[in-house]
């Protein structure tokens, strides 16, 4: 489900630039999730436990950056510190 974005804006400098989009009801088999995107596209992924949600983490050929939000910062630090990526963020954005 498109929440918000998903426009093309070849105005700067490409047909491959969109406006910021977040997607939600994405599934591990689609290809937003399975390929890197290099924009402002969040594709959501619903899990059940914090293994559920490690094994999403680790089931990628990419390790760039990551970002794990969280009320709960005991939570987040945990879950952070079990995935091995270049950057991990806590409930903020890639930069």
């Amino acid at each position: 489900m498109l929440h918000t974005g998903g426009k093309a804006q070849p105005d700067l400098g490409s047909d491959l630039n969109f406006e910021p989009t977040v997607l939600s009801g994405v599934t591990r088999a689609m290809k937003i999730n399975r390929e890197e995107t290099f924009g402002p596209v969040v594709p959501v992924l619903s899990f059940r436990d914090d293994a559920e949600a490690l094994d999403l983490a680790l089931d990628s050929e990419y390790g760039l950056s990551v970002g794990v939000f969280s009320q709960d910062t005991e939570r987040a630090l945990r879950v952070a510190e079990a995935i091995p990526a270049g950057i991990v963020n806590i409930n903020s954005g890639s930069t």
